[in-house]
């Protein structure tokens, strides 16, 4: 018989050192829900092209979409002063929350990050836009605005455009982010200072 005292000896010998290998818990991978990703856009909360990402990504993950309640294309990295910015939770489910927010995509990025989220996410996704930003138009796109407020703070970011506009199209693409953002996590890329537009 363990003189009970050696048993409270053991016991804290193994919270200090760890239980040998035979005694120790299987450890498990990661679940989805450890992942959170942050959505947004500039088409609007109800664009297809956002719509389609949230289908194609919600078995990668916790989603919180943080959009403009109406389109803000071409706001660039814009922020909204001088008016209400009004968040409307639109539905909730499973740690999953939708919001439509009246504030342009950097502010509803910033806001989300600041204020609604009850964490910082893993990666921020936003789009996907109807139509492509080459050249000089990411200097406009709201989409890549949203992206870099995400970046500027220190969370691994993504803006995805496309030209097109048929929703096989946006499930292509949507299908395309999905299996992206897996290799960028499979080979731990998700880092802050991340950019990818």
């Amino acid at each position: 018989m363990v003189h009970p005292r050696r048993k409270l000896l053991l016991f804290l010998l193994l919270l200090l050192v760890g239980a040998p290998p035979h005694l120790q818990a299987e450890s498990r991978p990661p679940s989805s829900r450890d992942f959170t990703i942050l959505l947004s856009n500039d088409d609007g909360y109800n664009a297809p092209g956002l719509q389609a990402l949230i289908r194609a990504l919600q078995p990668a993950g916790e989603l919180f979409v943080a959009a403009p309640a109406d389109n803000e294309s071409g706001k660039g990295h814009s922020i909204s002063v001088g008016r209400p910015i009004y968040a409307n939770l639109e539905r909730q489910t499973q740690g999953d929350a939708f919001y439509a927010i009246q504030a342009t995509p950097a502010t509803c990025v910033r806001l989300a990050l600041e204020a609604l989220m009850p964490r910082k996410p893993d990666v921020v996704i936003s789009g996907i836009n109807r139509g492509d930003n080459l050249g000089l138009l990411v200097y406009y796109s709201g989409t890549v605005g949203a992206a870099r407020e995400a970046a500027f703070s220190g969370v691994p970011a993504i803006a995805v455009s496309m030209q097109g506009d048929d929703s096989k199209d946006y499930a292509a693409a949507a299908a395309y982010v999905r299996n992206l953002l897996e290799r960028l996590r499979s080979r731990h890329l998700l880092k802050p200072g991340l950019f990818l537009h």
